[in-house]
C-alpha cells in the first residue's frame, strides 16, 4: 500500500495497491461472479433517476448478501476504515475528521465500456472512496476520474483507490474501445463505497 501526495484545493487521497495480490484475487472472484446472467443492473437501479446523466451497469454489494460475511469484497473493504488509512486522511484537512465517525456504509460495483460515462455529480454521502479494476492489458481508453470544478483529473490505474469529499462534483471520462472487446467484461470496473454518519 503506497500513498500518493496530492495537492489540491480540497482534500483528496489517493492510494495505489491498496489491496494485497490475495485480496485482489478474491475480488476479482466476486466481480466475475456478479458480472454473469445479467446481475448488473441499468443506472435507474442505481442511485440515477436521470437517464442521460449516466450510462453504464452496477449493483449495490449490500444487497446481494443477507450478511456481509458471505461477501469477500463487503469483508476485504474493511480495509478502507483502518486507522492507517484514516488518520493520514485527518491530516490532510479538518475533513477528515468526520471519516473517524462513519458507522455507515455501501459498496456499488459498477462497470463501463465503450461510450459509458457519468457526468457531473455528487454522491449523497459524506466520504467517498473508489477503487479501480480491469483486465490488463487495458481494452480501452478513458474512463479517468475528473473533478471538473477544480480541473484535476486521475487517471486510473489497476487497484488504485481514490478518497475524497462526497459533496465535490466528479464525472467519470467516456469509455472509448474496440466493438470486439465488449460484452466481454474486459471495460473499467469501479468498487465504489458510500460512508455516512448515522444519527444517534
Amino acid at each position: 500500500m503506497i500513498f500518493l501526495n496530492t495537492n489540491c484545493a480540497f482534500p483528496y487521497l489517493k492510494i495505489k495497491n491498496l489491496y494485497s495480490e490475495r485480496e485482489t484475487y478474491l475480488i476479482w472472484k466476486e466481480i466475475e461472479f456478479l458480472s454473469i446472467n445479467n446481475k448488473l443492473e441499468p443506472p435507474q437501479k442505481t442511485g440515477q433517476s436521470d437517464p442521460n446523466a449516466k450510462k453504464n451497469s452496477g449493483i449495490f454489494i449490500d444487497d446481494v448478501y443477507t450478511e456481509r460475511k458471505f461477501s469477500d469484497i463487503l469483508q476485504i473493504n474493511r480495509k478502507i476504515f483502518s486507522k492507517e488509512i484514516t488518520e493520514k486522511y485527518k491530516n490532510l484537512s479538518f475533513f477528515g475528521n468526520y471519516f473517524l465517525n462513519i458507522n455507515l456504509d455501501y459498496t456499488l460495483l459498477q462497470y463501463y465500456e465503450n461510450d459509458e460515462f457519468y457526468k457531473s455529480h455528487m454522491d449523497q454521502s459524506v466520504i467517498t472512496t473508489i477503487t479501480w479494476f480491469f483486465k490488463e492489458p487495458k481494452k480501452f481508453i478513458g474512463g479517468d476520474l475528473l473533478f471538473p470544478n477544480y480541473n484535476e483529473l486521475i487517471k486510473i490505474e489497476n487497484n488504485l483507490t481514490v478518497i475524497f469529499p462526497s459533496c465535490i462534483h466528479h464525472e467519470v471520462i467516456p469509455i472509448k474501445m474496440e466493438k470486439r472487446f465488449t460484452n466481454m467484461g474486459l471495460g473499467r470496473y469501479s468498487l465504489s463505497n458510500f460512508a455516512h454518519i448515522k444519527p444517534g
